[in-house]
């Protein structure tokens, strides 16, 4: 799904900058309100077959970071979250987006990110939901983010005007 500036602000639960701690590749299921994770490493190709079929499972990434700043939701810096980003898997028997389509979030590294709510965890927003930081601005990390690069102020402005 691909968002204009508005859009995407308007269905993000959570803006904010976090820096990545960890990440793993998992394959993940949500069902009604509970949200089951899958860990596949070890496993077989036909029990990753098995699993995907008995649980109609997405490959992605689970990613650990750390809020640095919130420019909208619930969170404060020092937050500790999970983020589920899809199609990142690395394994080839489920069908996963490419990571040129959607790069993985690096560990050590800090991006504004864009999350909808999906608790236990949240989901990194489809069409562009995260931008690298670089002094100041934060630029799109693929050609399916709203803008190519915004800064600080213009994102608050964008918010201010869009969010919820």
């Amino acid at each position: 799904m691909v968002f204009d500036l508005a859009g995407i602000i308007e269905s993000s639960a959570v803006i904010a900058t976090v820096r990545v701690t960890s990440a793993s590749s998992v394959l993940w299921s949500s069902k009604g309100d509970v949200t089951d994770q899958f860990n596949f490493d070890g496993l077989t190709s036909d029990e990753i077959v098995a699993l995907v079929d008995e649980n109609d499972l997405t490959a992605g990434t689970l990613v650990r970071a750390k809020v640095s700043e919130v420019f909208q939701g619930q969170l404060k810096p020092g937050d500790e979250i999970e983020i589920f980003q899809h199609g990142v898997g690395s394994f080839g028997i489920v069908d996963y987006v490419s990571p040129e389509d959607q790069p993985p979030l690096a560990v050590d590294a800090e991006f504004l990110v864009f999350l909808t709510d999906t608790e236990p965890r949240f989901l990194l927003n489809q069409g562009g939901g995260a931008f690298d930081v670089s002094d100041g601005v934060f630029v799109a990390r693929t050609n399916a983010a709203p803008v190519a690069r915004i800064t600080q102020d213009e994102l608050v402005a964008a918010i201010a005007k869009f969010g919820g």
